[in-house]
């Protein structure tokens, strides 16, 4: 039954330490994400600037550079909106990572528990298995001792009589 337990246990840990791989690995692929949008979210904005700068010194084709300004800020409002929700997702894994360890923390005190209450019932049982051992050697004993008694008496009693 231990080496059950042990083993359940194990590999209720295993599965854990896989969890908590995956949810590390995902944080990381949303940090690397939020890198990458960052950075284009500052190019985007330099481009915006750039044609800005284009628009006040050319003064020709005003329609088109301030569409394309108008998509360019739509890409940098779908950008920081984008780069919000993966922060949100970042601080949610991260959360459910600390959720995850505090409850293999858990599991161990409780494994260890166990052990220990295992250990002290085995512990009991050998204890009472040698008092039971003690007790049959005094219970053979003392039925020897009323066998010499009854011996004796029956001697006695053949002697009174005969």
């Amino acid at each position: 039954a231990r080496i059950i337990r042990d083993r359940l246990i194990r590999h209720d840990q295993v599965e854990e330490d896989l969890e908590t791989s995956r949810f590390l690995s995902e944080i990381e692929e949303a940090k690397v994400k939020v890198i990458g949008m960052d950075r284009r979210l500052v190019s985007e904005r330099s481009k915006r600037k750039e044609l800005e700068t284009q628009l006040s010194a050319e003064g020709k084709n005003q329609a088109m550079i301030k569409e394309e300004l108008s998509k360019k800020e739509n890409t940098i409002d779908e950008l920081e909106e984008t780069v919000q929700l993966k922060l949100v997702e970042i601080e949610r894994l991260e959360s459910q990572l600390c959720r995850n360890d505090d409850l293999r923390e858990k599991l161990e005190g409780k494994y260890e528990e166990a052990k220990s209450e295992l250990e002290t019932y085995h512990n009991l049982a050998t204890e009472l298995k040698q008092t039971i051992i003690d007790k049959n050697q005094d219970i053979e004993s003392k039925e020897g001792r009323i066998m010499e008694l009854q011996f004796q008496v029956d001697d006695l009693a053949s002697q009174v009589e005969g």
